[in-house]
């Protein structure tokens, strides 16, 4: 199972139910920018702090979820 934070951000992505463009909106980035990060794994150096937020938001929410059931 891939780690690497981008991985762990595609995934999060996947996840979450919010649309592509609120969540590049929430992390500061723009379309072209969350592309690169999804599928090449370049985060912007501005923007690692909120990528990594908002990566353990929704593992954090998806783990709660799961020891729900």
């Amino acid at each position: 199972m891939p780690t690497s934070l981008s991985a762990r951000f595609d995934r999060a992505c996947a996840q979450s139910s919010l649309p592509e463009a609120v969540v590049a909106a929430l992390i500061g980035v723009g379309a072209d920018e969350m592309w690169d990060i999804r599928n090449r794994g370049v985060i912007p150096a501005g923007a690692l702090p909120r990528v990594r937020a908002f990566v353990d938001a929704i593992e954090a929410s998806h783990d709660a979820d799961e020891g729900q059931q």
